[in-house]
């Protein structure tokens, strides 16, 4: 499926048209049940990439080129997610990039499952140091720098469910409410630059390469409800759609008007990602994580798509 989109026309009409007169394009619908529930909330989370060096999409994390990210599920619900992206100039001293973003995010899932197991809140950062330590102390790569970006659903006060946030690089998120973007996370940078966290051996630490610690990550939280939509994201995506983090972005206008016509969070995802290559100003890896914010506060019969 390719959505063709231009950039002087707008793009949130392009795809009301492309969804409308595309019958290969159909939403992707879970089927509806009717469940009891305990009082929760939760993120229903969904992930589409796709690599500058190949020419279909991906689902699966192993996809994303140089790029990488997890979602940690526990039942089918997800409370933590995270994108990281591995900066490409190390080709040229024969180092694949993907090798870092990819560890980075197996070890923050492995400890984000943990956490969930043990009933720990996530907190964001905690997790980011902890997998950038367990490299460090490791074997699995050798070098490599990579952006990093984890976001988590804290519910230990379940009458105000907060998103916490890890942001070190410009890979990012924003937040969606009634088809506006209510927060966002700046890009982190060093000069020109991305922060980024690194693994640099003696035989390279003549290049330059610039290494920064977690905890100079951005941390933030903000109170979220039902309804509202975190998109995560490596820069490949805010590279080539403009102004996404402005209040009625086109790009916000866009996700809402898929949600409110009943797109699951994976074809939101991969809508993201095509638009994105239909702009492409900036040929790049991108990565896209949807999440939207379910709350099922009463205990009632619900019903869940």
């Amino acid at each position: 499926m390719t959505l063709v989109a231009s950039r002087q026309t707008n793009f949130v009409t392009d795809v009301k048209e492309f969804w409308a007169s595309n019958s290969s394009a159909a939403f992707t619908k879970n089927t509806t049940s009717v469940r009891a529930s305990a009082p929760e909330t939760y993120l229903s989370v969904a992930a589409y990439s796709q690599a500058k060096r190949r020419f279909d999409g991906s689902t699966s994390p192993y996809g994303c080129g140089e790029d990488s990210f997890f979602i940690m599920k526990k039942d089918g619900k997800s409370s933590t997610m995270g994108v990281a992206d591995g900066v490409g100039g190390w080709n040229q001293f024969g180092v694949n990039p993907a090798f870092i973003a990819r560890q980075m995010m197996l070890n923050a899932h492995a400890i984000s499952r943990e956490n969930a197991r043990l009933g720990i809140t996530p907190d964001p950062l905690t997790i980011m140091s902890a997998a950038y330590e367990k490299i460090k102390n490791g074997n699995e790569v050798e070098a490599g720098s990579t952006t990093c970006c984890i976001v988590s659903l804290d519910t230990s006060d379940p009458a105000n469910p907060r998103v916490l946030s890890a942001n070190l690089g410009d890979s990012g998120y924003i937040i969606i409410r009634h088809g506006a973007v209510v927060a966002y996370s700046d890009f982190q940078r060093l000069d020109l630059a991305p922060m980024q966290l690194a693994i640099i051996p003696e035989r390279f630490e003549q290049i330059g390469a610039i290494q920064t610690d977690p905890a100079d990550a951005e941390c933030r939280e903000h109170t979220v409800q039902h309804g509202d939509i975190i998109v995560l994201a490596s820069d490949g995506l805010w590279d080539n759609i403009p102004n996404c983090h402005e209040q009625n972005s086109d790009l916000s206008i866009l996700i809402t008007e898929l949600d409110n016509r009943g797109a699951s969070m994976a074809n939101i995802a991969q809508v993201l990602v095509e638009t994105a290559l239909s702009y492409y100003v900036k040929p790049d890896d991108i990565t896209v994580v949807v999440g939207k914010v379910i709350c099922d506060n009463n205990g009632k019969m619900s019903l869940q798509r």
